[in-house]
C-alpha cells in the first residue's frame, strides 16, 4: 500500500481526529478532521474532510469543508463539494460549479509566468496583441 505515497505523505483517515500542527514537505490527504494547521507540498482535503485552522501549500485540493486562513503558493482547485469560510490567498484558482467560497479572496505571486497586475494595473485584452476595451463593450 505505501507504494503508492511519497516519502512524508501524511493521510488522515476518516473518522480521525487530530488537534495540532501537521507539517510535511510531501503530501497531506485528509479525510477525517483536523483542528490546527496544516503546512504541505501538496493538501488534498477529500469529500468527508474538515480542516478548522491555518493552511499553507504549494497546492492544494479542497472537496470538503475548511474554516479559516487559506494560503496556496501556486493552485488553488475547488471541488463542487468543497466549502471554504475564511480568507484565501492563492496564485492560480480553479472553481467547480458548486463550489462555494465565503470570505475575502487574494491573489498573489505569479500566474503561469505572469506577474499579478498592482491595483490601477489591470488591462484587458482580447487575445491579440495589447488591444484593450472598456468592460461595457
Amino acid at each position: 500500500m505505501t507504494d503508492n505515497y511519497q516519502k512524508g505523505a501524511v493521510i488522515i483517515g476518516e473518522g480521525v481526529v487530530i488537534k495540532g500542527v501537521v507539517s510535511t514537505s510531501g503530501d497531506a490527504v485528509i479525510l477525517g478532521e483536523v483542528e490546527g494547521e496544516v503546512n504541505a507540498r501538496e493538501l488534498t482535503v477529500g469529500d468527508t474532510g474538515k480542516l478548522k485552522g491555518k493552511i499553507v501549500a504549494d497546492i492544494a485540493n479542497i472537496h470538503g469543508i475548511v474554516h479559516e486562513n487559506v494560503k496556496v503558493n501556486n493552485s488553488l482547485n475547488l471541488g463542487k463539494t468543497g466549502r471554504i469560510y475564511g480568507s484565501v490567498e492563492y496564485c492560480e484558482i480553479e472553481i467547480e460549479k458548486g463550489g462555494e467560497i465565503v470570505g475575502t479572496l487574494t491573489q498573489s505571486g505569479t500566474a503561469a509566468g505572469r506577474e499579478v497586475p498592482k491595483d490601477g494595473d489591470a488591462k484587458l485584452g482580447n487575445g491579440a496583441g495589447n488591444a484593450q476595451r472598456p468592460l461595457n463593450q
